[in-house]
């Protein structure tokens, strides 16, 4: 229920971290959003600006992706789920 929730009523939870102030981790439209006040980790706006520009590789002919900074591993499930990316990831 909370997912279907989510898609109607965000809910946000903030913690505190000593390293990066407060982090807010949102449910919305089903997927955990995290953020800190200088950055988005995690699926939101970036995500969706990310998944445009890898509409611009040709990833059919990479064979290797290094990610460096992974976040809260949404680019992870973007490349898998949505661009169908099978082939060799280092996080």
């Amino acid at each position: 229920m909370k997912k279907f929730f989510s898609y109607i009523w965000p809910t946000t939870r903030r913690f505190p971290s000593k390293i990066n102030g407060t982090l807010e981790i949102t449910y919305m439209n089903g997927k955990k959003v995290l953020d800190t006040e200088n950055a988005n980790y995690s699926y939101g706006s970036l995500q969706k600006i990310l998944e445009i520009g890898l509409t611009k590789v040709e990833l059919n002919a990479v064979e290797n992706i290094l990610l460096l900074g992974m976040g809260g591993g949404s680019v992870i499930h973007s490349l898998r789920n949505t661009f169908e990316y099978t082939k060799n990831i280092v996080a």
